[in-house]
């Protein structure tokens, strides 16, 4: 009985520590900052949206604890967010690392230098692009 217990204690504290070690792994630091819309592709079509053809700019901040989308400078949603890496690759592509925001949803991201892109949950939706302000 001893052994048991002492093996479940054991089990408990790797996956507490294990997930401690993956949550400080995660991207989030990337992500933190003011992000510029630069355009979205996507849809059945593969169309190409931009500020200039929808007539409208955007952009997120994202600091520690909320996801905030403006446009032209008019806050439209403040939410809490959650980033993490996944075990397998989300949506149909090879990313791994994804945002999820409390009214949206998961979505996946790639975060390179100064460029985020996020990546809809779905294969015919969109990939938004946006540069570090």
């Amino acid at each position: 009985m001893l052994k048991q217990t002492s093996l479940l204690l054991l089990l408990g504290v790797y996956f507490l520590s294990s997930c401690k070690e993956e949550r400080s792994c995660m991207p989030s630091k990337g992500l933190q900052g003011q992000w510029i819309w630069i355009k979205s592709v996507g849809g059945i079509g593969g169309w190409t949206e931009t500020p200039e053809s929808e007539g409208y700019s955007q952009k997120l901040v994202i600091d520690d604890y909320y996801y905030q989308e403006y446009r032209d400078g008019s806050l439209t949603l403040s939410s809490q967010y959650d980033s993490g890496i996944s075990d397998v690759p989300l949506f149909g592509t090879e990313e791994r690392t994804y945002i999820t925001v409390d009214s949206i949803g998961q979505r996946a991201f790639v975060l390179n230098g100064n460029e985020l892109q996020i990546i809809d949950a779905c294969f015919d939706c969109f990939t938004h692009y946006y540069r570090r302000n």
